[in-house]
């Protein structure tokens, strides 16, 4: 058998990586349906119509993600130029989803969420790829090293969901009395979000 060819520090860069990937998007995940129907005062059916659309620019950009990383050369290297690159525009998607613009018109509340959510999504959809680009590139070979990243990959996640999905909204409920609900949701989504830089 092959003797694995990661050290323990390798491995707990990658996961720590998947961890704060976890943190910048699963606030978007879980709450912007519930934030922009109630907090953004926008109708059911208009956030279902505006995530549909936004899905269907997610769906694209994801069939076309891999190709692109594969033809493109850039200098930072194949992978981590994605990744060093997409971290802003993921986490600055994040951080517009969950931006008060109940004050605005509706043209422009609808506008700033749908490229909240691309922004968010179409960067994930590239850095994802790359990661699992760098995946292939850390193990080699190794199928061992291969399901050792993969697995640490998903157990690092998973803190990050149950953490948001347990402390979100006492923080909120919490934060509100001092600065609004929708100040509250904004300053845990940047608490969230910034350590993905």
């Amino acid at each position: 058998m092959e003797k694995p060819r990661l050290s323990k520090s390798e491995v707990k860069r990658y996961g720590l990586y998947s961890l704060l990937t976890g943190f910048a998007s699963m606030m978007a995940l879980t709450y912007i349906t519930n934030y922009a129907t109630i907090n953004l005062a926008l109708g059911a059916a208009l956030v279902g119509t505006v995530f549909l659309v936004a899905r269907i620019i997610d769906f694209i950009a994801s069939l076309a993600a891999g190709g692109i990383i594969t033809k493109a050369n850039p200098r930072g290297g194949k992978y981590t130029s994605w990744l060093t690159v997409l971290r802003w525009t993921a986490v600055i998607g994040t951080i517009l989803q969950f931006t008060n613009t109940a004050s605005l018109a509706l043209p422009f509340r609808v506008v700033i969420l749908l490229l909240g959510y691309c922004f968010l999504h179409c960067s994930m959809d590239f850095v994802a790829t790359s990661q699992y680009g760098i995946l292939s590139i850390m193990a080699g070979t190794s199928m061992e090293d291969r399901t050792l990243l993969s697995v640490t990959g998903f157990q690092w996640m998973v803190p990050a969901t149950i953490i948001v999905s347990f402390c979100t909204l006492p923080v909120v409920q919490f934060l509100t009395p001092y600065t609004g609900e929708n100040m509250a949701y904004f300053i845990i989504t940047v608490v969230y979000a910034l350590p993905f830089f």
